[in-house]
């Protein structure tokens, strides 16, 4: 009986020394940074566009019935958790951002015109009306996302009888601060939109189990990537297989693990702004 230990240096040894043109297809190695509906998306076309390659290896047709049930389970996911890809904590966080990037812009503009001198009293007057009535003071910018949301709904009925005030104010690039408050105000209804779409989610859990529905497309990655492995084991050992098959099997899967991959580090690298400290207004 061999030993396990010399079985296992074999199977290592085998990996490292595959041919060249066998490595050469091992583009992807573990799927760990695609999205939720990435992975619905690519599930998708490896069953239409991708299902005559994958069921030339005999893992691919040993696979074909699992994956088909992980592709149904992803499916039955409810919309709202599935969050168009992304977390509902990341997309809140992005329109809260949003949301008081375009206050803070507003404050301070409105703040540059109540300060300067020689500034007509038509325009203070109009940016003493649009700080009252859209952002009294950048303390509100640090609310919750529920305050925020709700002021911003009240807050949209002002948009048209401030029109003409905002529209007063030329900004960069042809817009106004009209613009820049819709900008605001929108925002603060996305905010309410995924607190409405994080309560349904929560409910929804319920029915099926929470942790069975989060963990859908970890287990999924999971027999994807098993499923690479064993069909990177039987490309070696089948000579007649094609020898771009994982290529062609999992070609999608990897644009868009690649895909976010690039984006994740793009937002690492991005510097974070540091929240204002506005001296005492003007007004």
């Amino acid at each position: 009986m061999v030993h396990p230990i010399l079985t296992w240096w074999y199977k290592s040894l085998l990996r490292v020394a595959v041919s060249p043109v066998t490595r050469c297809t091992r583009k992807g190695d573990p799927v760990h940074h695609i999205s939720f509906e990435d992975l619905k998306l690519a599930l998708d076309d490896l069953f239409t566009k991708r299902k005559k390659a994958l069921r030339l290896s005999s893992t691919g047709r040993t696979y074909e019935p699992l994956l088909q049930r992980k592709r149904q389970e992803l499916g039955d996911v409810p919309k709202a958790l599935r969050a168009s890809g992304k977390p509902l904590a990341d997309q809140l966080a992005d329109a809260d951002g949003s949301h008081d990037g375009f206050g803070y812009a507003i404050w301070y503009t409105t703040e540059a015109y109540l300060r300067a001198p020689g500034v007509s009293d038509e325009t203070v007057e109009a940016a003493a009306r649009i700080r009252k009535e859209f952002v009294p003071s950048t303390a509100e910018l640090q609310k919750s996302f529920a305050t925020e949301a709700s002021r911003a709904q009240a807050r949209e009925r002002s948009l048209g009888t401030r029109e003409k005030d905002l529209k007063r104010f030329k900004l960069a690039d042809g817009a106004t601060l009209y613009d820049w408050v819709k900008g605001m105000l929108d925002s603060g209804k996305t905010l309410h939109q995924l607190l409405s779409d994080r309560a349904d989610a929560t409910t929804s859990a319920d029915a099926k189990g929470r942790g069975e529905v989060i963990g859908s497309r970890t287990t999924t990655l999971g027999v994807l990537n098993r499923m690479r492995d064993a069909m990177r084991d039987e490309l070696e050992v089948d000579q007649s297989l094609p020898r771009d098959l994982e290529a062609q099997v999992f070609g999608y899967f990897d644009e868009l693990e690649s895909s976010r991959a690039v984006s994740r580090k793009r937002t690492k690298k991005k510097p974070t702004t540091p929240t204002p400290t506005p001296e005492t207004p003007a007004v």
